[in-house]
């Protein structure tokens, strides 16, 4: 009696997480609004950041599948999935106007979010060998931050054969975190580019042009 008791609400736990799951992060048959296309482009254009709107594009995407209502099951919301702290900080130094409002408000977030990934392309760009290095380790540490980063990159350095410069083949298997970490960091750019190499899935994202 006691052990089914005790299997049901087992089944019962694995449920209520399997629904919050499901809740919080972002299906993949959603399709964007004329309305989020359009203020997702307005940030573009207010930043001058044509040429790379495609791949904040597919960040944005594999983030939240542009879904304002997104919220991953660490806490991390909206379109850009900034952490609470990290949008607290970010949002203020981004724009005075953001300065309180919530995450999931789309032109503050994408606004934040082209801000700090013009901030950490200034700060891999002059440790990157080629433009691909710069935009994958870029995007590693959009997704698990530019001091974890650069902790690899110094471990890489003292390997024999290891090019610190360098991300595919080289800092892309010195991975000093937590296993999933691991795993969740190195699929991050690799999924963007995927979805960039995808013209269907790109069809149905917001094309910025100058």
């Amino acid at each position: 009696m006691i052990r089914d008791v005790a299997v049901a609400l087992l089944c019962l736990a694995v449920l209520i997480v399997l629904l919050v799951f499901i809740s919080v992060v972002p299906g993949q048959a959603q399709n964007i609004s004329s309305e989020h296309k359009e203020i997702f482009c307005e940030e573009v254009d207010r930043a001058a950041a044509w040429d790379r709107s495609d791949r904040l594009a597919a960040r944005t995407w594999v983030e939240s599948n542009f879904r304002t209502d997104a919220v991953s099951p660490v806490g991390a919301a909206g379109w850009s999935q900034f952490m609470p702290l990290t949008w607290q900080e970010e949002s203020a130094r981004t724009d005075p106007s953001c300065s309180g409002v919530p995450a999931t408000d789309p032109a503050c977030s994408a606004r934040a979010q082209i801000r700090y990934t013009r901030m950490l392309r200034r700060m891999v760009a002059v440790r990157s060998l080629t433009i691909q290095d710069l935009k994958a380790k870029q995007d590693i540490a959009y997704n698990g931050g530019i001091g974890n980063l650069w902790k690899e990159e110094r471990a890489c350095a003292r390997r024999s054969g290891c090019d610190s410069r360098r991300w595919w083949g080289h800092v892309e298997g010195v991975c000093l975190r937590h296993p999933a970490a691991c795993r969740e960091n190195r699929a991050y750019p690799v999924k963007i580019n995927r979805v960039l190499r995808n013209p269907q899935r790109m069809a149905r994202l917001p094309r910025c042009e100058q």
